[in-house]
């Protein structure tokens, strides 16, 4: 599988080893595009240790070559907002999945008035973007 990085991107990913700096990564934003190791250490300077955690769970996808600085990285915002930079052959392949966006229609049947705060305040924190039309029969 190819990973695809572009900024702005939502995404799902494991690492080849979550225990090592937490677990899956659900719904993050990528807040990069594909950087290099200078930026990288710039922006994250415990790169170095961080590529000596991974390396032996990530050495066949780098030809064996145990050096930061000879593979690419990116960066995401976890869901606190905090920046994270991630070495891409750190990412578990098969685990790379991009979110899109989708739209869902649910009819409610039975719908009272009452329950439109409910509804609203629910899907706003979700972050969701929504509308509501009356569709009953005049």
């Amino acid at each position: 599988m190819t990973i695809t990085i572009t900024k702005g991107d939502t995404v799902d990913f494991s690492l080849v080893n979550d225990t090592i700096d937490g677990g899956k990564r659900t719904g993050v934003t990528l807040t990069s595009g594909v950087m290099d190791y200078a930026l990288a250490v710039q922006l994250s300077p415990d790169i170095n240790s961080k590529h000596a955690n991974f390396y032996q769970y990530f050495k066949d996808k780098v030809d064996n070559i145990d050096n930061p600085a000879k593979y690419d990285y990116f960066a995401y915002a976890d869901a606190n907002g905090n920046q994270r930079v991630v070495g891409i052959p750190w990412v578990l392949d098969s685990t790379w999945k991009s979110i899109q966006n989708k739209q869902e229609t649910y009819v409610i049947t039975n719908f009272q008035e009452y329950m439109r705060p409910t509804i609203e305040n629910t899907l706003n924190n979700l972050g969701a973007s929504f509308f509501s039309k009356d569709t009953s029969p005049s």
